[in-house]
């Protein structure tokens, strides 16, 4: 093989690998994003578990707490399901996310985890990846 064409194969290489890298972020992304009625539904599915003071594993905990961060970037929470969602969320669930999520007190005194890279609301960096990205599901 001529040195010019190792150097277009080493090229092609990288960005398939880069174009890989690529397409399994936009994977995530679209993950994260659901409908209003989407994540209504797992609001009122979450809620009734914390109401039966269901255990949950990590991933779940983490659920719990994204749609909790998501209810407060909202602009009402006059929804009284959101309000219920809080009060569980709070009372029952708040101690034991902060625990098994290993958050600290940060800058401004925010919560954050380093094991999972997210805030807890309140805290002025709250991001996307703290929350869900609801859309009209035309997206």
């Amino acid at each position: 093989m001529k040195k010019i064409n190792k150097n277009i194969f080493i090229i092609l290489i990288l960005s398939g690998l880069l174009s890989c890298s690529l397409s399994s972020q936009r994977t995530l992304k679209v993950e994260n994003k659901m409908t209003l009625k989407q994540f209504d539904e797992k609001v009122l599915m979450y809620c009734s578990m914390m109401e039966s003071e269901q255990d949950f594993n990590e991933k779940e905990l983490t659920i719990i707490l994204k749609l909790y961060n998501t209810i407060y970037t909202f602009d009402t929470l006059d929804n009284n399901n959101y309000k219920k969602y809080i009060h569980f969320f709070k009372d029952k669930y708040m101690s034991e996310i902060i625990s098994k999520l290993e958050f600290k007190i940060s800058k401004g005194m925010g919560l954050y985890s380093e094991k999972k890279k997210m805030h807890i609301f309140p805290s002025s960096k709250i991001s996307t990846y703290d929350t869900y990205i609801i859309g009209n599901g035309s997206d």
